[in-house]
């Protein structure tokens, strides 16, 4: 079981809804993470999110957000999280973040601590690519989740060489 779990989601083919996977990517590219320290793209989950969230002490979740000035970076409570029904919309899959905490503190499994880092995007437009906004934006965004990792005393250790980061639904399609 992992002691934290950084969890980027989001829709990589609807332009700005792939910021998670995007930061992920990137940060698992720039920094090797200790052990008990899991950094995963979990794409756009729904309510098997549930399997990821049980268990993990720390969960920080990141992700686009679809309120705000776009291009800011803000960073969510597990209770600002649990409240966002009967609020505007944190993000785009808010609704399954609140089903996957509120099942798993059901089944006596809930992280302690719950986290959404995100940036806010302006372009979802199916088959876009990520906006200039959110290009601009995801060093900040990095940087967020870095500081969150802080907060638990946690430092990952930059890689000598960053790997590619391996943005896949940005390249031209084969045809």
């Amino acid at each position: 079981m992992d002691r934290v779990l950084v969890a980027g989601i989001g829709n990589v083919l609807m332009g700005d809804d792939a910021i998670g996977p995007f930061c992920i990517r990137r940060l698992q590219a720039k920094y090797q993470f200790p052990a008990g320290v899991n950094v995963v793209d979990l794409g756009a989950p729904g309510l098997d999110l549930t399997v990821h969230v049980a268990g993990a002490e720390f969960l920080v979740f990141v992700d686009c957000l679809r309120s705000g000035r776009p291009g800011e970076v803000r960073v969510f409570l597990k209770h600002e999280i649990l409240l966002a029904h009967s609020s505007a919309r944190l993000d785009t899959h808010a609704p399954a973040l609140e089903a996957a905490i509120a099942i798993a503190g059901l089944s006596g499994h809930a992280p302690h601590d719950v986290r959404l880092v995100g940036l806010t995007g302006e372009a979802f437009d199916l088959g876009a690519p990520l906006s200039q906004t959110a290009r601009m934006g995801i060093a900040c965004l990095e940087e967020a989740v870095l500081s969150e990792l802080a907060r638990l005393g946690i430092t990952p250790n930059p890689r000598s060489e960053p790997e590619d980061a391996d943005i896949w639904w940005e390249r031209p399609a084969l045809v």
